[in-house]
């Protein structure tokens, strides 16, 4: 695989680049991989929309190695949640209650050392969508001027999204 050192790239090279590679799809888009996500990205759906943006915000905020290891483990263990607890994933608030659940999803899925730390970061994305988002990112990011405004207000309330360099680019 060759590897492109972004920082180097000009606007033409950088706009070839993401033209050329916009057709593959990313893991946790692509409709091919098990297991399926249990919402359409692709919907034309308002409702569906709101949800996915939920549903994926929830995925990067424990993309991270020190997390769940692979980037497929934060696509399973979503699916799984979801599975379990269906759109009741996106209104849990409550840490203690989200722990007893998260070890019922775990069985098989091998995760890194800070994976008690999960619950945490999902209850905290929560948190943000229904107290500052008012349970619609979409329109809450209509709000900002910039993607970079939005990512650092992202960063900035979600747990492990904002602190260091290393996590902020979750929130990108």
């Amino acid at each position: 695989m060759n590897y492109i050192n972004l920082k180097n790239l000009k606007d033409k090279d950088l706009k070839d680049f993401i033209e050329k590679c916009s057709q593959i799809p990313d893991l946790q888009f692509d409709s091919e991989i098990d297991p399926p996500l249990p919402i359409n990205p692709y919907s034309k759906n308002l409702e569906d929309k709101i949800k996915i943006a939920h549903y994926f915000l929830i995925v990067a905020s424990i993309d991270e190695g020190n997390l769940v290891g692979r980037a497929e483990n934060a696509r399973i263990l979503v699916v799984r949640l979801y599975k379990l607890l269906k759109d009741n994933l996106f209104s849990i608030t409550n840490v203690n209650y989200l722990k007893k659940i998260f070890t019922d999803c775990l069985q098989n899925l091998s995760l890194s050392r800070l994976k008690d730390r999960i619950p945490e970061i999902i209850v905290s994305v929560n948190q943000f969508v229904i107290n500052k988002g008012g349970d619609n990112l979409i329109k809450f990011a209509q709000q900002f001027e910039t993607p970079k405004d939005f990512v650092k207000v992202l960063a900035n309330n979600i747990v492990r999204m904002g602190k260091s360099s290393e996590v902020r680019k979750k929130a990108w």
